[in-house]
């Protein structure tokens, strides 16, 4: 089973708006290593995905990406983690000078969190009913 990580719909059009924005990945299983999808999305309006990596973690390792998001007024940050439940994910915004910015700042208790099923699920068709008209 994945896990998504969504930092929800964050406000960019701000006095202290953010220049990138940090994505990082924690892997803490001892023998088992994780694939995370981490996608950018711009909310101007319409949800529409700026840009995607995909980062493999070994066991206990740790490992970042990071996006411009200065040409945003609004964004989101999915995280889709796979496997093993010991991942931690945190999102970090930066300001022009590379201070940490504390309304963009997602650690990864404040994350909502969602459960995907990572199966192929196959579509069941059920056998169409004839229905037959009664004479009265």
């Amino acid at each position: 089973m994945s896990k998504l990580f969504t930092t929800g719909p964050v406000e960019n059009a701000v006095s202290n708006s953010a220049l990138s924005v940090v994505v990082k990945i924690l892997n803490n299983s001892t023998k088992d290593t994780i694939n995370a999808k981490i996608t950018l999305y711009s909310l101007d309006g319409t949800k529409e995905q700026v840009s995607s990596v995909t980062l493999s973690l070994a066991p206990l390792s740790s490992d970042y990406t990071s996006y411009q998001v200065d040409f945003l007024k609004e964004y989101e940050i999915q995280i889709e983690v796979d496997g093993d439940e010991t991942a931690l994910v945190s999102v970090w915004g930066l300001d022009s000078e590379a201070n940490l910015i504390a309304a963009q700042r997602f650690v990864h208790t404040e994350l909502k969190e969602y459960s995907i099923l990572s199966a192929k699920t196959n579509t069941l068709r059920m056998p169409s009913r004839k229905i037959r008209k009664r004479g009265r």
